[in-house]
């Protein structure tokens, strides 16, 4: 993610967010799990976008 998201940045927040969040067992998401980068990238977007709404 540069300095501003791209389309890119939110596809790939919608995508991993819906394999880790909530978790499940399953072999895709055991892999995904072990590609730092990519849960990585999910937090920074979730941290900056979504850190202060509440979910009910």
């Amino acid at each position: 993610m540069g300095d501003q998201p791209t389309t890119l940045d939110a596809t790939a927040y919608g995508y991993i967010g819906n394999f880790i969040q909530p978790r499940f067992e399953s072999p895709i998401v055991d892999d995904l799990l072990g590609r730092s980068h990519l849960c990585q990238h999910y937090e920074r977007i979730n941290q900056e976008f979504f850190s202060k709404q509440l979910l009910n």
